[in-house]
């Protein structure tokens, strides 16, 4: 027997094996505790006022996504609550009062039929595969994502703690993806590709710049930009609104997509898992 092997077949002794336990813990936990504020602001091309306003705070291995009335950022028009440990989704229509919950595998099976159905369309193929050129410069934090019909320019600073950056990277992924269940918004496949791109190196985004040509989808070319503020760690204010989520997560009765969508006619009946026993209330403090 080659030492080697010996050696791998040894059992743990007990206080070895307390002290891989005791390791694991230690990483779950600090996965878990890390606290994140993010408050963005989106521009149209020419105007001065922001068109819209989020404020994503992460605690306790949750995400709540907020968005607010640009014009009064303390009014709520809704919430996205992402569960990393489970990956679920559940949105919030803080206006009509609903809820709806999406499993991932739910949210993926939605973003494969619509990359199903806009490759159908040669003309659209750069919304479902666009083959970006790539510029990056580490040093000044810029990331580039050049094609003639969409392209990307994000401004970038380093991350400070970077075991926050799993659930905020996961997240950002799955809040794009939504853009598959929502018909009145773009195609969530070029900005997953720039998600992609920020998270190679480690970076968190401070602005964000988005060129669409109209290519006969919209009546003119779209210029949009968007700000982001990062710090560390929530505030007292930060935690009352989580907690004013939770009380609406429980109160909310749940929809279908449909429904939650305002769809006429639902061309995919999504089940919904709110309405199981898989949906679970937030946790965290």
């Amino acid at each position: 027997m080659s030492p080697n092997r010996s050696c791998s077949n040894r059992p743990l002794t007990s206080a070895a094996f307390a002290l891989v336990l005791c390791l694991l813990a230690s990483a779950v936990n600090q996965l878990s505790a890390q606290q994140l504020r993010i408050e963005s602001n989106v521009y149209r091309e020419g105007r001065k006022e922001p068109i819209a306003t989020t404020l994503t705070l992460i605690d306790n291995g949750f995400v709540y996504d907020f968005s607010l009335d640009p014009m009064q950022p303390d009014s709520e028009l809704a919430v996205a609550i992402y569960d990393y440990n489970r990956k679920t989704i559940n949105l919030l229509d803080c206006q009509r009062q609903v809820r709806l919950t999406l499993e991932q595998f739910e949210i993926l099976k939605m973003v494969e039929e619509q990359r199903a159905q806009l490759s159908q369309n040669p003309d659209l193929e750069f919304l479902v595969a666009p083959q970006f050129t790539e510029q990056t410069d580490i040093a000044s934090g810029t990331v580039s994502l050049e094609h003639p019909q969409v392209s990307y320019k994000a401004t970038c600073e380093k991350a400070k703690d970077l075991t926050a950056l799993p659930i905020y990277y996961d997240a950002v992924d799955q809040l794009t993806r939504l853009a598959s269940s929502d018909p009145e918004r773009l195609p969530p496949f070029p900005r997953l590709a720039l998600n992609q791109t920020i998270r190679k190196y480690n970076l968190m985004p401070t602005q964000i710049e988005m060129k669409l040509a109209s290519e006969g989808l919209l009546q003119r070319d779209l210029q949009m930009r968007s700000e982001h503020t990062t710090i560390w760690q929530l505030s007292t204010l930060d935690q009352q609104r989580i907690d004013q989520a939770k009380r609406k997560y429980m109160s909310f009765p749940v929809v279908t997509l449909g429904k939650f969508r305002g769809l006429k006619k639902e061309k995919t009946e999504v089940k919904n898992s709110g309405a199981t026993d898989s949906a679970k209330k937030p946790q965290g403090n």
